[in-house]
């Protein structure tokens, strides 16, 4: 009984009549033939693999479909920059951006709109329409700390320049950031403290500048 089942599954799993046949025969010339019988069972593994990763995959498939079909609209993703909710999140974290960063900020998305506009777009929704306007922090605040982590990541000196722009929008004076940038230097080191210094020095220059024409 045992054999029998045994032979009805290996021909469910795709072996051939005259395989089974001359398995069958093997086993009946007995043991001597278990290396013959082990090759054969070691060269049809591979067909039922191949059918249950077919199977898995048409699951798959099925179950994507299944999934399309489901009452009410798909969800909206954060991939889909141009849905009506995106779009909002977007113009929102405009609004935010012009706001904190200027003619700075809004030239840096007009530099990514050839090359990488999603991108633009998530600096836009998330970084400003989602985290910059939220409670629990002041723009003033929210600056200081941009101002710290930029300075520690180090090599990120345009980024820091717009940035201490936003804070002098802000209501930051000059001696507040180059405080701030100071106390970088008790945790990120002076080198980064000095560059990020220097950074500073440009804006105040460019401000300056911008105030005497």
């Amino acid at each position: 009984m045992r054999r029998l089942v045994f032979l009805t599954r290996m021909r469910v799993s795709g072996m051939s009549i005259s395989d089974l046949r001359r398995y069958v025969e093997l086993i009946e010339s007995g043991a001597d033939t278990v290396p013959e019988r082990r090759e054969m069972l070691l060269e049809h593994r591979d067909t039922p693999r191949g059918q249950i990763a077919q199977l898995q995959l048409s699951l798959a498939a099925t179950e994507y479909k299944i999934a399309t079909y489901q009452e009410g609209p798909p969800a909206v993703t954060q991939h889909d920059v141009d849905s009506p909710e995106n779009l909002a999140r977007r113009k929102h974290g405009l609004d935010v951006l012009s706001r904190i960063d200027g003619h700075q900020g809004e030239a840096v998305l007009d530099s990514l709109a050839d090359i990488n506009p999603a991108l633009g777009h998530h600096v836009a929704a998330f970084a400003f329409g989602d985290m910059y306007d939220r409670p629990g922090l002041d723009p003033r605040s929210r600056q200081l700390v941009t101002l710290g982590v930029l300075t520690a990541l180090g090599g990120c000196e345009p980024q820091l320049k717009v940035h201490i722009g936003a804070a002098l929008n802000v209501g930051l004076s000059r001696e507040e950031i180059t405080e701030a940038l100071m106390h970088s230097a008790v945790y990120a080191g002076f080198p980064r403290a000095l560059n990020a210094t220097f950074a500073a020095r440009e804006v105040f220059a460019a401000r300056d500048a911008e105030a005497a024409a």
